[in-house]
C-alpha cells in the first residue's frame, strides 16, 4: 500500500480530538504542499504524547476524593 492510501486511511480511523487535531493540521498545508504521511505521522506523535493534555488533568481531578467532613465549597 503507498502512502496515498495509508494516509487516506488514517483519515478515516480519527476519532474526537484526534480528528478534530487533524483537520486542523491538514487545513493548513506548508507552502501549499499537502502534508506527507511522514509528516503527519511526525506532528501527530509530537501532539499525543504530551505528558499530560487537559482532558487527562480533568478526569484526574475528578478522581480526587473529598475528605470526610469536608465543606463542598472548598471541595472546589
Amino acid at each position: 500500500m503507498n502512502d496515498v492510501m495509508r494516509l487516506v486511511e488514517f483519515q478515516t480511523t480519527l476519532q474526537d480530538r484526534a480528528l478534530q487535531w487533524y483537520m486542523k493540521f491538514g487545513h493548513c498545508p506548508q507552502n501549499g504542499v499537502a502534508p506527507t504521511l511522514g509528516t503527519v505521522k511526525q506532528y501527530f506523535v509530537t501532539e499525543f504524547q504530551q505528558p499530560k493534555f487537559e482532558q487527562q488533568s480533568i478526569a484526574e481531578l475528578k478522581e480526587i476524593p473529598k475528605i470526610t467532613g469536608e465543606v463542598v465549597l472548598k471541595y472546589r
